[in-house]
């Protein structure tokens, strides 16, 4: 598919090449906003890097990740679990 745009012809990708590439984005958008946010993390400026450099940032994402501690609700759970006392016999 063409669209002239005056005396220029410009090609159009058909959809599913559109929705191949925005759907993966999208997907890697809403999982880094949770995930950082739960690892305490900036979620929406992690989320809005994925738009402009979509797989790089999921990438960098993940390595960061990697790097930091577990999320915060696990962090919470193991140490009320370390401070409980155990059951005496």
């Amino acid at each position: 598919m063409v669209i002239r745009f005056g005396p220029y012809m410009v090609p159009v990708p058909p959809p599913e090449a559109i929705l191949a590439v925005v759907v993966p984005v999208l997907i890697g958008f809403a999982w880094i906003w949770r995930d950082a946010n739960r690892r305490g993390q900036p979620g929406l400026l992690w989320a809005l890097l994925t738009l402009p450099l979509s797989w790089l940032a999921v990438l960098a994402y993940v390595f960061v990740r990697a790097l930091q501690s577990p999320p915060l609700a696990s962090r919470d759970t193991n140490a009320a679990s370390a401070n409980e006392s155990p059951p005496s016999p």
